[in-house]
């Protein structure tokens, strides 16, 4: 395959440990290479990758789709654009199940040596998008554990992340736990912004429940309205949270300056406005 002319890329989805090796096989063959998650498993294969391709003039890339995903990409360009404020805090879950045939299946997936382990497994994508919103980390300090499985590997790991843009962040991937979304969310100092995105593994249940299981979520001060953020036209303070709140019988928030009876006008929006886009379901690694 690899002498012949008419083939110019090739695409490698074999078990992680192979991926270096066929990858650099591709490139000396003068091939563009696509290559599944992960590139390599240390950072010195994957720079091996990336360095022999750029001297070929050759292009090696990742398979990294979720960056491509219509609602990552609109927060993406929101934090780009500043609508959203300065982003401070990153928060990167992937609370994700895996049962014992899922190791089973696949011996590599349960040994450091074949690339096993739910963060470069399950949570690759997820850090991955991270990466896309908020750029290159220039610090890790990490913690891991094998907690309900019978393998070499970890099943859950945290780290806190230090962004290059001076952002902080934080990371926590499982396959011991349930209801099995992952999320992405940064958040800003300005009132009223927010943005997250969120996907659903078709292990286990998903409190997003039959609609569309990956959503994101963008919140920013609306263009249209001469209120100040965090404020309703009429003046008082009253969050998006209070007024969840105030529809529940527990009674008000707290904080709330306005009495539980008191209703919006549709003809006075709140001033932070919310887009919503869906993606098909996301599949498990």
């Amino acid at each position: 395959m690899l002498a012949d002319p008419a083939i110019d890329v090739v695409t490698i989805c074999t078990p992680s440990s192979t991926h270096a090796d066929l990858g650099l096989q591709a490139i000396e063959a003068g091939k563009h290479v696509v290559v599944e998650k992960p590139l390599a498993l240390t950072a010195g294969g994957a720079r091996e990758l990336v360095e022999r391709a750029e001297q070929l003039g050759l292009t090696v890339v990742g398979i990294s789709q979720r960056r491509f995903e219509p609602q990552n990409i609109e927060i993406r360009d929101r934090l780009r654009s500043g609508i959203l404020g300065t982003p401070l805090l990153a928060e990167i879950i992937v609370p994700w199940f895996r049962d014992d045939a899922y190791y089973a299946h696949a011996a590599w997936r349960t040994t450091p040596d074949g690339g096993g382990g739910s963060r470069a497994n399950q949570g690759l994508h997820t850090l991955d998008l991270a990466l896309m919103m908020r750029g290159p980390v220039t610090e890790v300090t990490a913690q891991s554990a094998t907690q309900t499985h019978a393998i070499d590997v970890e099943d859950i790991t945290t780290a806190t992340l230090r962004f290059a843009s001076g952002a902080l962040g934080v990371l926590a991937t499982t396959t011991s736990a349930r209801p099995g979304i992952r999320l992405v969310s940064v958040f800003t100092p300005r009132p009223g912004a927010s943005s997250s995105t969120a996907m659903r593994s078709e292990h286990g249940p998903s409190p997003i429940g039959r609609r569309s299981p990956n959503r994101s979520r963008a919140e920013h001060p609306t263009r249209a309205r001469s209120a100040a953020p965090g404020t309703s036209p009429s003046g008082a303070t009253c969050s998006r949270r209070c007024a969840r709140a105030r529809r529940r019988p527990s009674g008000p928030a707290m904080g709330c300056t306005r009495p539980r009876s008191s209703t919006r006008s549709p003809a006075a929006p709140h001033p932070a406005s919310r887009s919503r886009s869906h993606a098909p379901t996301a599949s498990a690694h």
